[in-house]
């Protein structure tokens, strides 16, 4: 049975943590917004276009048959995702095109001031709201109800996952799904949901060959490795939800490992990358809040 277009996150086990009430860091990347970020937002079509400074990317879903199709432009290099919520599989084909770390930075700007865009759309956030506009801390239990549609999901999640490849890392045309049968599996974990301060058996390959360790889910590896097994990048922001899994728990692990955000290439947290693909975009759906 397909799920409604309109998701609200809490219903389906997911809850959201919020940053604290926080100044602007002057290292930030400059932030030029177009008029067109949501030039169109229904439930199932979304179009728009996000600038800062440096690159600019344009992107659309769209429901075709069932299926999502998302398609993002940035500096004339094309990227696509097809999302089907009936079988929780996406078929990626991003024309064997590499991002430099500022495109990706680009990617993930976009999502973050999508998901901005969708949050204050909701019927009333404004007690979440510092006096500088930001956004206060709130209790993961004490989440208010979080409304999305399936296509600003697949806009908001595709956008932050195709921001966290490692460097040099290339878009290929690929298929995952959620529940990947015994021939498919071969590392890939499914969405298998963690508790953070429970402990895990992480696995992951690379240069140095396959690696075997126990790590605790949730800690803090330094840098911008907090929160350790989240999906997205360090400890993520209020208004995503956060899905926890062991995929993404041995992507971190490769990445800090590896130094994956200093240079990283596809070699070493490449197949780590994509076999967390599934987590980013269906790990909420599927209630994996850790």
């Amino acid at each position: 049975m397909k799920l409604s277009t309109l998701l609200a996150l809490p219903i389906l086990g997911m809850l959201f943590a919020f940053q604290s009430c926080q100044v602007t860091s002057e290292t930030e990347t400059e932030v030029v917004l177009k008029p067109r970020l949501l030039e169109v937002n229904l439930p199932e079509h979304i179009k728009g276009t996000f600038s800062n400074s440096e690159h600019s990317v344009n992107y659309e879903v769209v429901l075709e048959k069932e299926i999502y199709h998302l398609t993002a432009m940035i500096d004339g290099k094309v990227l696509e995702a097809m999302v089907s919520y009936e079988d929780f599989s996406i078929d990626f084909d991003g024309h064997s095109n590499t991002l430099t770390a500022e495109q990706m930075l680009t990617l993930n700007g976009a999502a973050v001031k999508i998901g901005e865009s969708i949050y204050d759309s909701q019927p009333d956030h404004s007690q979440y709201s510092c006096n500088d506009g930001s956004h206060s801390q709130q209790n993961e239990s004490d989440a208010s109800e979080f409304v999305i549609s399936e296509a600003e999901n697949t806009l908001v999640r595709i956008l932050d996952y195709w921001s966290n490849a490692p460097a040099g890392y290339v878009y290929g045309e690929r298929q995952v799904t959620a529940d990947p049968g015994p021939t498919e599996r071969r590392g890939n974990d499914g969405v298998s949901c963690i508790k953070r301060g429970r402990s895990y058996a992480l696995q992951y390959d690379g240069s140095r060959g396959n690696t075997n360790v126990t790590r605790t889910a949730g800690y803090n590896g330094g840098g911008s490795y907090g929160c350790m097994g989240r999906c997205g990048g360090n400890c993520g922001r209020w208004w995503i939800p956060s899905s926890w899994t062991l995929d993404c728990f041995e992507h971190d692990e490769c990445s800090l490992s590896y130094g994956a955000s200093g240079g990283s290439s596809d070699r070493n947290c490449g197949d780590e990358f994509n076999e967390a693909a599934d987590d980013w975009t269906f790990g909420v759906i599927r209630g994996c809040s850790g």
